[in-house]
């Protein structure tokens, strides 16, 4: 568990650059997208470690799963251009959530 935050920065930074260089967008939502699968096996290896999971922390990984929950099916059902107007946005969005809360339990596991 403690590798799962350098993981998921590391990837968050290269999907970012990838966003700012100028062929970037079609390669960044590529990364983007290969980012989001890894933050869903992390939250799952966060899920099957929920003893280890700091007590503070633990709404908010259940918010995220919500968020999730709900967002997935949102983006199955909608049409290609709402998809890529939104999929930046609050895929971009949840990425940093999930990021920090990675960042936080990183912290409570090296005390």
């Amino acid at each position: 568990m403690k590798n799962l935050y350098q993981i998921n920065k590391w990837w968050i930074i290269t999907t970012s650059i990838l966003y700012l260089s100028i062929i970037g967008m079609i390669i960044g939502g590529l990364f983007q997208a290969v980012l989001g699968v890894i933050q869903l096996i992390s939250f799952g290896i966060y899920i099957f470690n929920w003893e280890k999971i700091a007590t503070p922390l633990k709404p908010y990984f259940i918010i995220y799963g919500i968020l999730i929950s709900l967002l997935v099916p949102y983006y199955c059902f909608v049409s290609s251009d709402v998809f890529l107007n939104t999929l930046i946005g609050y895929s971009g969005i949840l990425a940093f959530y999930f990021l920090f809360l990675s960042y936080k339990q990183h912290k409570h596991i090296s005390i």
